[in-house]
């Protein structure tokens, strides 16, 4: 995992939990502790650069939309993803 000062941050967003949550060029969103900046997880992304990001059903998974119209959906507790949509072109 690269630095936090080596990420260029696309969207981002504060998590209720004390957290906020990071998407990126690349494609991974991070989240990190509000009040120290440590990483607490990642979550791979898919290649192109996340636009949108937000918890759902109360911060179990985290939903990821990205430049290339797809979306994804991953368990917050494993930083699995559990669904891939590809948007319409």
């Amino acid at each position: 995992v690269a630095s936090l000062m080596d990420i260029y941050v696309c969207e981002w967003s504060v998590v209720s939990m004390g957290a906020i949550i990071l998407g990126t060029a690349s494609g991974d969103t991070y989240l990190c502790n509000a009040d120290t900046g440590e990483l607490m997880r990642q979550y791979i992304g898919n290649g192109s650069a996340v636009t949108a990001i937000s918890f759902i059903n109360y911060s179990h998974f985290l939903m990821a939309g990205y430049e290339d119209g797809s979306l994804s959906v991953y368990q917050t507790s494993n930083c699995k993803r559990v669904a891939l949509v590809h948007g319409h072109k």
